[in-house]
């Protein structure tokens, strides 16, 4: 298994148990202010963007001086996603919500879980074929070319 691999599959692996204590973190910290920034206050769709962006952002941090500085874009790759991941969130679960509106929690939990797994393929690709921005734009123009 490739270097670049293992990170991306343990950054999968991180953003989604940090992204779940994320959800915590505010209530953990007595709820100080300055972890507002990080963590979700309420049951926002604008906060629970947070719990993606920050567990991603660590992660690119943690992987550039590893696998960054040896590969092409890293930084194009990761920016997109990072901009990308919270604007695909939002289109799936409001459409999601608007067509199955008595979906079971577990399930949307599910869904985005999938959509985390997808983003970082996604990104996985865009690293390994060093094409920054064309991958997503073919990706959202075919979902399935992936």
């Amino acid at each position: 298994m490739s270097l670049p691999l293992k990170f991306e599959l343990l950054g999968i692996i991180f953003i989604f148990f940090a992204g779940s204590a994320f959800h915590f973190i505010y209530e953990w910290s007595g709820y100080r202010k300055i972890v507002a920034l990080f963590g979700a206050v309420h049951e926002s769709t604008w906060e629970h963007l947070k719990l993606a962006f920050w567990p991603d952002l660590l992660v690119a941090l943690k992987e550039y001086p590893s696998i960054g500085d040896k590969m092409n874009n890293f930084w194009v790759g990761k920016s997109i996603g990072l901009f990308a991941m919270p604007v695909l969130i939002v289109m799936i679960f409001y459409s999601y919500t608007a067509i199955f509106p008595h979906m079971r929690f577990c399930l949307k939990i599910l869904g985005l879980t999938s959509m985390e797994y997808r983003y970082e393929f996604i990104h996985l690709k865009t690293l390994l074929q060093k094409m920054g921005i064309s991958i997503l734009c073919v990706h959202l123009l075919n979902p399935h070319s992936i």
